[in-house]
């Protein structure tokens, strides 16, 4: 077995290396060869001193290379497919920090009657509705207390609507709202916002948590 110093092995492994990238593996067995025959006469001459049982940790770190290099191969195969997926609609990003809206204290519900809606949000307004009813007289038998168990029958006679402090809401689905409609849901403050020379209070209703999904096409 032939007598291989640390300074060859380096030689050895890199010629390996590189000719086996690059193509040119017919040179392998002459550099080496020769190399070989250098180590020999200057171990001869006493400049080199042997180290026992090298050779085979080389190969094994060429074995190494050609495995990793291999590797390399099969992942440039691979196709890497992205898929972007919107994720359950309780959990909302404001400002890039993700919320779950139905356990978060900072998440109040509302409900307004739509005013607007622009390009920066849709502009609500709160309101309260009062209703007059009038109830049935009782009848001689519910007088002394027959069909107690049921309750008196009442004819709603009017109502009307009291409009109480506008609000906007922002990333609400400009596609579900229209001027008119009373919409409700859950949003977070944020600030405030000049409309039309009103300041009003700044809600987020939030926006959908994307998420990426990246999978392996082979």
């Amino acid at each position: 077995m032939a007598l291989v110093t640390s300074r060859s092995i380096v030689f050895v492994r890199w010629r390996f290396f590189d000719s086996f990238i690059f193509g040119t593996g017919h040179k392998v067995n002459s550099a080496i060869e020769a190399n070989q025959e250098g180590i020999i006469l200057r171990l001869a001459a006493g400049r080199e001193r042997p180290i026992v049982g090298q050779r085979m940790r080389t190969m094994g770190g060429l074995r190494y290379s050609a495995v990793m290099f291999g590797f390399a191969l099969s992942c440039a195969g691979q196709t890497y497919v992205t898929n972007y997926v919107t994720a359950d609609p309780s959990f909302r990003r404001v400002d890039g920090k993700l919320y779950n809206v139905e356990k978060s204290v900072l998440w109040i519900p509302f409900e307004g009657e739509c005013r607007a809606v622009t390009s920066n949000g849709i502009v609500l307004q709160k309101f309260k509705v009062n209703r007059v009813y009038k109830t049935e007289p009782v009848n001689e038998l519910q007088s002394i207390g027959a069909y107690s168990g049921t309750p008196p029958i009442r004819h709603l006679v009017s109502e009307n609507k009291v409009m109480g402090q506008k609000f906007m809401v922002r990333n609400y689905p400009k596609g579900e709202a229209a001027s008119g409609h009373v919409i409700k849901g859950k949003a977070i403050r944020v600030g405030t916002f000049d409309h039309a020379g009103e300041t009003l209070e700044l809600w987020d209703f939030g926006a959908p948590n994307i998420v990426r999904v990246v999978t392996v096409k082979k």
